[in-house]
């Protein structure tokens, strides 16, 4: 009876250790870049998350210590405002539609987005940024199209995830201390 009540101690605090570690792993990540200007626009994206998790998305906007080449740092290239537009079919954006951010040449900026994946599946969506121009009018200056996969482990969301793994652990504790 003890090496079978001591296979289920250490089972419990194994299956408490892999929710954990399954609901708190980080998700990896991809990134693109583009100099437009005197700016380098670097973007940051999950690629894989999971469901019920709110993991970021940020667009980062640097001021380049060299224009790129063929622009001369005194032109008129470079942005002073931007419009930039996150979208994922099936995920929750937030902030949803266009966001807008007049950029200085020396300081850097960013823009933010949380992703909320309510199911499980494979998501296409897209970036895209715009330059605004004194006029009012717009040209496209970056545009990506993406693909975000959403996941569960055994139909968890990753809060159900973490909970159940604490409540496992703690559980698997008190039988190795009881036991």
């Amino acid at each position: 009876m003890t090496a079978l009540s001591k296979a289920v101690r250490w089972a419990v605090v194994a299956a408490g250790v892999v929710l954990l570690g399954w609901g708190l792993w980080p998700s990896p990540r991809r990134t693109y870049t583009a100099d437009v200007g005197e700016m380098r626009l670097a973007f940051s994206v999950p690629t894989v998350v999971h469901v019920g998790g709110a993991p970021r998305a940020q667009l980062s906007i640097l001021p380049l210590a060299t224009p790129a080449a063929g622009r001369a740092s005194g032109s008129a290239q470079h942005l002073q405002q931007l419009v930039a537009r996150l979208t994922f079919n099936g995920v929750n954006v937030t902030p949803a539609g266009e966001v807008s951010l007049t950029v200085r040449r020396s300081a850097p900026a960013r823009f933010t987005w949380r992703l909320h994946a309510l199911a499980a599946g494979s998501y296409l969506g897209s970036l895209w940024v715009y330059q605004v121009f004194p006029d009012g009018s717009r040209m496209a200056r970056l545009t990506y199209p993406l693909h975000l996969r959403v996941g569960a482990f055994l139909g968890l969301s990753a809060p159900q995830a973490r909970l159940l793994g604490l409540f496992a652990l703690l559980m698997g504790g008190l039988l190795v201390l009881v036991l």
